[in-house]
């Protein structure tokens, strides 16, 4: 019964998300469009994993030192919106400390680069391990060791889950983490809605963070445009 319930929350939310990528939408479309998803999602996940359970934990900050890539640009927008809205007390700190993460992964890119890697793949990866051992944690986590957005936190981050017996308290201490991503059948239509509000092909969230949340840029929060 339950694996009947994920799947037809996922089905809903699959064709609000058809819906959406084919018209014009608003920032309230996609709130409420990653509200029904997320949950659904989560459930989805915990069938994909059965017996093995994710041990994921509130205070665990593990992944928090990642640079976070592939997030979708409409993602973005609304993390910026909630962060504007709800924090704006927090964004010049925010916008500062991502402008800084990227300089530094520009660093190590360039370091990267100069080692002559085999493949573009390669060299990806060197990327964003060589940012990892930096130690930089991400701009929203709070100094309680939580997201400041998590309940609005990326598809990306929601999709790596620990399967690990102990604690950790070390941004150093990796965890045994276990990627289960959303269905297929959700990439093409997530895509569509990406490409209406890219963000000049950035996917990375303190890149785009870094835009979304400049003073430069437009005023307002109307509809989705913040750039």
């Amino acid at each position: 019964m339950g694996f009947l319930i994920v799947n037809r929350d996922l089905c809903e939310s699959l064709e609000r998300f058809k819906r959406l990528s084919s018209s014009a939408v608003t920032l309230d479309d996609i709130e409420h469009a990653l509200a029904l998803f997320y949950p659904a999602f989560s459930r989805y996940q915990e069938e994909a994993l059965g017996a093995s359970k994710s041990t994921c934990y509130k205070g665990c900050f593990s992944c928090c030192y990642h640079w976070v890539e592939d997030v979708y640009s409409f993602e973005g927008l609304l993390i910026a919106s909630k962060l504007l809205t709800e924090f704006p007390d927090k964004v010049e700190a925010i916008y500062r400390r991502c402008c800084d993460h990227e300089v530094i992964l520009q660093e190590v890119w360039q370091g990267v680069v100069r080692t002559g890697r085999a493949s573009d793949e390669a060299e990806e990866t060197a990327v964003l391990l060589g940012f990892h051992k930096e130690y930089l944690p991400c701009p929203l986590l709070t100094p309680e060791r939580t997201c400041l957005v998590y309940e609005w936190r990326p598809i990306t981050c929601r999709s790596y889950l620990s399967r690990s017996a102990s604690s950790y308290t070390s941004h150093a201490t990796a965890c045994e983490a276990t990627l289960v991503p959303p269905p297929d059948l959700f990439e093409s239509s997530f895509d569509l809605l990406h490409e209406q509000y890219d963000t000049e092909g950035i996917t990375g969230l303190r890149a785009l963070l870094a835009r979304l949340l400049s003073p430069t840029r437009s005023p307002g929060i109307s509809g989705l445009s913040l750039r």
